[in-house]
């Protein structure tokens, strides 16, 4: 039986154009995203070829034939085209190398996103924000600032967390606390088998009682209208900033 390598090169010495590496994918230019007007050939060519139209040149006579008819056709037609060709681009943005793996997510591991850098970075952006607004020099001294604090019965990965309490304040430099505003909040029915974790949680920190000291009145919807109003008593457009706890981000 003759080997591999002695087929190969026989098939090299004789020239042959039927050769496995003929028929090798561009790989090049099969990644490279296809415009519009591709997709408007591709879904024009059965309607010529049930007309009987023969394209001799393949895709060079269907571009001929397709190009004024791309020119006539109305813009919201060629808007679903253009929608083909973004879907295309994106479909091909990314191509995994055989080497890259997924992690436990299905998800590949040269396509992780440091969160922790980019929530560094948005908060760094937001106090440069915020600092631009601030009054020039001391006069920052008299700015006023909005903190708001929340305490809750528990706070679960699987079940979220139940709020107990809110406080707010308004604070200057050189004034101190100017106002501020307190609630305790009705939790509402507290989960089947979370009411041991609600009791303990309040014995460890705040001892608030899950229940008896929230006012009958004080319903979400009032709590939340206050709490607007407190921050941006003259009702502008633009609130102010409001801060609180790190912490607290993710249940605020």
């Amino acid at each position: 039986m003759p080997r591999f390598q002695d087929l190969l090169q026989n098939s090299f010495a004789r020239g042959s154009s039927h050769s496995c590496w003929d028929k090798m994918p561009n790989k090049k230019k099969n990644n490279q995203a296809r415009n519009p007007f591709y997709f408007f050939m591709v879904s024009l060519r059965p309607q010529l070829e049930r007309q009987g139209v023969v394209l001799e040149n393949g895709m060079q006579s269907l571009a001929e034939i397709a190009g004024p008819r791309w020119k006539d056709l109305p813009e919201h037609e060629k808007e679903v085209y253009q929608e083909m060709a973004r879907q295309d681009k994106a479909n091909k943005r990314y191509r995994p190398a055989r080497n890259d793996r997924m992690d436990c997510t299905g998800e590949y591991i040269s396509k992780r996103v440091d969160t922790v850098s980019l929530n560094e970075k948005r908060r760094k952006e937001e106090r440069e924000e915020v600092k631009r607004g601030w009054l020039p020099g001391r006069a920052v001294c008299d700015e006023r600032f909005y903190m708001v604090g929340f305490m809750s019965c528990y706070d679960l990965p699987d079940d979220g967390f139940l709020p107990c309490e809110v406080g707010a304040v308004e604070y200057s430099l050189n004034g101190g606390i100017l106002r501020k505003m307190h609630y305790f909040i009705k939790p509402g029915e507290i989960k089947v088998g979370l009411r041991y974790t609600a009791m303990s949680t309040s014995e460890r920190t705040h001892q608030i009682p899950v229940e008896g000291l929230a006012k009958k009145d004080d319903t979400y919807r009032k709590i939340w209208l206050d709490l607007l109003h407190f921050v941006n008593p003259e009702q502008t457009v633009i609130f102010p900033p409001v801060y609180c706890r790190i912490s607290e981000t993710k249940q605020n």
